[in-house]
């Protein structure tokens, strides 16, 4: 029987000597790959053998492909510094979607059966500010977090956006928009309840209050103690959005920023969240 407890600190202590090899990577085992600067989040194909890495630090999004015991580095020039990446399926073909958040696009990546390498593909229009991704049940569909940033005003962009914290649903590969969350400040975390009713929201930085917060305008009944409506700074909650209509259901105070949010099904009809507050 495995110990359970000495192979966590031994996983962890191969990845920390890993570390002191390649600071910047991803590491397998003590095998680090290069994954450019600052990297930020990864997917995984589902054959396991492509990563795609996005860069704060640069203007390129990493693939790694397993080649034996090494990798092959390819990367795709996307412009400016991407946050987050996921891989889409659909029909066999494979797309990744990347998110810049300092453009008013995110890119596309796709993949065709049989392929080994991604292919750099179109963008799609979204606002300033988004960072974190997460893919509808179907394949059909995703969502992304807006952080609330928009471009400094100059001779071109006089009438710049405002800004906005919500959460936006947009149709794939189309990329048409399809429903606006409006949610707290800074949206970060994003996950689906097992049936698929409920959008759970994390945010960073509190609640802005306000009607179009609250959940006793959204025709839910009374719910004065989870009340979706805050105006007081509350630090960091998560906000869980009917996902059919995109009204707000309940808040969860929790107090402090929330940086992830992970949903466990326990059976049909109930559920486990798991949450990261930080502080």
């Amino acid at each position: 029987m495995i110990n359970k407890a000495a192979f966590v600190v031994f996983l962890l202590l191969a990845l920390s000597a890993a570390a002191l090899v390649a600071p910047v990577g991803v590491t397998e085992s003590q095998e680090p790959a290069n994954a450019g600067s600052r990297p930020r989040n990864l997917a995984v194909s589902s054959d396991g053998a492509t990563v795609l890495t996005t860069s704060l630090g640069s203007d390129y999004v990493v693939q790694m492909r397993r080649n034996g015991s090494s990798w092959d580095r390819t990367t795709f020039f996307v412009g400016a510094g991407s946050w987050d990446v996921e891989i889409l399926e659909i029909f066999g073909m494979e797309y990744a979607v990347v998110t810049l958040p300092g453009e008013d696009h995110i890119q596309v990546l796709f993949r065709s059966p049989g392929q080994n390498d991604f292919q750099l593909g179109w963008t799609i229009d979204v606002p300033y500010g988004c960072t974190t991704l997460l893919p509808g049940p179907a394949g059909d569909k995703f969502y992304v977090a807006n952080r609330g940033l928009a471009p400094e005003p100059d001779a071109v962009n006089v009438d710049v956006e405002e800004w906005q914290h919500a959460v936006y649903e947009y149709s794939f590969p189309m990329g048409t928009l399809t429903r606006t969350f409006v949610t707290d400040r800074e949206p970060r975390a994003l996950a689906l309840s097992p049936n698929g009713d409920l959008l759970l929201v994390s945010n960073i930085q509190g609640a802005l209050g306000g009607a179009a917060n609250d959940a006793t305008t959204a025709g839910s009944g009374d719910l004065a103690d989870h009340s979706v409506s805050f105006p007081a700074h509350d630090g960091g909650s998560i906000i869980a959005f009917k996902s059919g209509d995109g009204l707000p259901e309940f808040r969860i105070k929790v107090g402090s920023p929330v940086r992830g949010v992970v949903v466990h099904a326990v059976d049909a009809d109930s559920y486990r969240l798991f949450s990261t507050p930080v502080g």
